[in-house]
């Protein structure tokens, strides 16, 4: 269990602000292999954390090769750094590239998820 690991710290269910404050004192966010496309991955890069999005060694529902495919294509490097979920050697390489060089001066929002472009999607469904 992730409680049990000696340099982990658990912190539960977080009250949106304390999620948001946490990733303000982060630099990194790893993926964990679940769930496929959750909404950490876009809080983190928003928040200006690297997303370490795990691939799979073989692709999960037969199409997702990764936990989050999306944000690795929309945005790639410096914002997402892909490890491969059964090599801890991959996430301490994205931890060790993420580490060694400056932080992230600010965090970046797919096209896709920004207002103008969800109200776009929503006039096209309802044709207004």
């Amino acid at each position: 269990a992730i409680r049990a690991l000696p340099n982990a710290v658990f912190h539960g269910h977080l009250a949106r602000r304390d999620w948001h404050a946490l990733l303000d004192d982060a630099r990194l966010v790893l993926g964990l292999g679940d769930p496929l496309l959750g909404p950490t991955a876009l809080d983190a890069v928003a928040r200006g954390c690297v997303y370490v999005d795990p691939t799979y060694p073989a692709p999960k529902l037969g199409v997702y090769a990764s936990q989050h495919p999306y944000l690795r294509e929309a945005l790639g490097e410096p914002y997402v750094c892909a490890a491969v979920l059964d090599d801890p050697a991959s996430y301490v390489a994205c931890a060790n590239r993420t580490l060694g060089r400056p932080p992230l001066d600010h965090g970046v929002v797919p096209a896709d998820f920004t207002k103008r472009e969800h109200r776009a999607r929503v006039r096209a469904i309802f044709g207004l």
